[in-house]
C-alpha cells in the first residue's frame, strides 16, 4: 500500500503540529487535529452524510457491501448496511443492518433481531459512536490522561513510521497509529468478537473548509477476512437535524 503525499498547502497546515513537543499521546492527538484542518474547524461540523463501499474477501468468496450514514454533532446517528453482491447462498437479510443512536440510547437491527445499545458493553457502545463521529480525536482529547498512553513508534508496512497511541475505551484498548511526519491517522487496531482487526488508512483528501479525510481503509479483519473500505461521499453541514435522523429510523412499510 502506497501512502499518498499531499500538496504543499496541506503540508503547511501540518507545520504547527510538527513544531509541538510530541512526547505525550495528548500532544499527538492535538497535532492530528491541527494537521487535518484544525480543532475549531472540526468543532464547527454540525452534521455529516457519508457513503462507502466495503469489500470483504473470505474463503467463500468476495462480499460487496454498501454503507450509508447520517450523523449530527449532538450524537444522533442513522446508518444502513446493505448487501450489493456476494457468493450464492448469502441472503441479503444476513448482511443488512440498521443502526440508530441518540445521546441516551438507540438500537442495532439485523437478521438476529434488535439490540438496545445500552445493553452492549461500554467498549462496544463507545466504539459504535466513534465509528460515526465526525472526528474521534475530538473525544480523545477530552479523555483523562490515565486513558491515553504512548507505546512508542512502529515501522509501517509501506516503510513509514507511526506513533502508537493507545486509547482505553470502556476497559478495551484500541491502538491508533499516527504518521510521524504528517500526523495523519494511518492505522487502527481493535479487538472484536471476531478477533483482532488492523486497518490502514490512505488516500487523504480535503473535503472542504480545510478538513482532510482518509478515503480508503484496508487491512486484516481477522476471521472476517481481508477488508477494504472506500469512501464515496463525505458531506457536512447540510442542515441535517436530530428529527431528520429520527424519521430515517422509523420502520419502512412496503406497499405492493
Amino acid at each position: 500500500m502506497r501512502r499518498i503525499v499531499l500538496v504543499p498547502l496541506f503540508l503547511l497546515l501540518a507545520l504547527p503540529a510538527l513544531a509541538q513537543d510530541l512526547t505525550s499521546p495528548r500532544a499527538i492527538i492535538e497535532g492530528n487535529l491541527e494537521a487535518t484542518g484544525g480543532k475549531e474547524a472540526w468543532q464547527s461540523v454540525n452534521d455529516i452524510h457519508t457513503k462507502a463501499n466495503i469489500g470483504i474477501v473470505m474463503a467463500m468468496g468476495e462480499i460487496k457491501i454498501s454503507l450509508e450514514s447520517h450523523s449530527t454533532a449532538s450524537g444522533h446517528i442513522y446508518g444502513l448496511v446493505n448487501l450489493v453482491d456476494g457468493p450464492e447462498g448469502i441472503p441479503a437479510e444476513a448482511v443488512r443492518q440498521e443502526v440508530y443512536v441518540t445521546p441516551d440510547g438507540g438500537w442495532v437491527k439485523s437478521a438476529q433481531g434488535q439490540q438496545d445499545i445500552n445493553d452492549m458493553p461500554d467498549a462496544a457502545r463507545d466504539g459504535l459512536r466513534n465509528q460515526f463521529a465526525a472526528k474521534p480525536e475530538l473525544a480523545y482529547i477530552e479523555m483523562a490522561d490515565s486513558l491515553l498512553s504512548l507505546a512508542g513508534i512502529r515501522d509501517m508496512p509501506d516503510g513509514s513510521r507511526a506513533y502508537e497511541v493507545k486509547i482505553d475505551m470502556g476497559g478495551q484498548e484500541t491502538t491508533i497509529l499516527y504518521d510521524v511526519e504528517s500526523l495523519y491517522q494511518v492505522g487502527q487496531e481493535a479487538t472484536t468478537p471476531m478477533g483482532a482487526i488492523t486497518m490502514y488508512s490512505s488516500e487523504f483528501r480535503e473535503v472542504g473548509n480545510g478538513l482532510v479525510v482518509s478515503f480508503k481503509q484496508e487491512g486484516d479483519a481477522g476471521d472476517a477476512g481481508s477488508q477494504t473500505v472506500e469512501l464515496e461521499t463525505f458531506e457536512f453541514n447540510k442542515g441535517l437535524t436530530a428529527d431528520d435522523i429520527a424519521k430515517m429510523s422509523r420502520p419502512k412499510v412496503s406497499v405492493e
